[in-house]
């Protein structure tokens, strides 16, 4: 499985990205090696990440009722600092149950996407401009 490769001392001293650009750290690893990608976070334990819906969803549908993941240490210790709750994506087993159940029945209404469509056109026309594409189809 594709993924960065890892040093114990000197991949902390060269990392490329720090904690608040995490997001374009892992835009940086699904473009340089795909999206599933196999990351050492230490001397003995890596992560995968899934950066493909379709992968994502299939492990989601495997996984069981009460799924037990381990932490991304780094992440949940920024989400700390920060003062915001670990929410859906860092709990475990039942306790992440219960959330999803809560969440699953206001995400599956409609009417939840409502206030999100008047925004929707311009950032699809933002990101085919910045992408190069043409967004009048005249090419």
């Amino acid at each position: 499985m594709p993924g960065p490769t890892w040093s114990p001392v000197v991949g902390k001293l060269l990392r490329r990205h720090d904690i608040k650009r995490m997001h374009w750290a892992n835009a940086d690893k699904c473009r340089r090696h795909g999206g599933i990608v196999r990351e050492q976070v230490a001397r003995r334990s890596h992560v995968v990440l899934l950066y493909e819906p379709r992968d994502v969803e299939a492990m989601f549908r495997h996984e069981g009722r009460h799924p037990l993941r381990p932490h991304f240490e780094p992440l949940v210790a920024y989400r700390r600092s920060k003062g915001m709750t670990l929410g859906i994506g860092f709990l475990q087993g039942e306790e992440w149950y219960k959330l999803r159940c809560i969440l699953q029945k206001v995400m599956m209404d409609p009417m939840a996407a409502v206030p999100y469509l008047e925004a929707e056109p311009r950032l699809s026309s933002q990101r085919q401009i910045s992408s190069g594409s043409s967004t009048s189809g005249d090419e």
